[in-house]
């Protein structure tokens, strides 16, 4: 099972990885998903997000990614 994590503000991807075995990302920024999509996971995990320095992912990006039968689950900041 392929699990892609956006985060790094709420938690670092070194205790991240204590807990959950994932590919862990930068904080998720627009068009990151579509992206992501080209070879998609079972899971996107979002949990921080970039939203002052560039665009903030767009919502149309996880609605994308559900209709395509991957699993986004959010929590902290942006996932929130």
């Amino acid at each position: 099972m392929k699990v892609v994590v956006y985060t790094g503000t709420s938690i670092n991807h070194h205790d991240a990885k204590k807990i959950l075995n994932a590919d862990y990302r930068p904080p998720v920024k627009r068009n990151d998903i579509r992206k992501l999509m080209r070879n998609p996971p079972d899971i996107i995990g979002i949990i921080d997000g970039i939203f002052f320095d560039s665009a903030a992912v767009a919502h149309r990006e996880i609605i994308e990614a559900i209709r395509g039968g991957v699993i986004v689950v959010g929590g902290g900041s942006m996932g929130a």
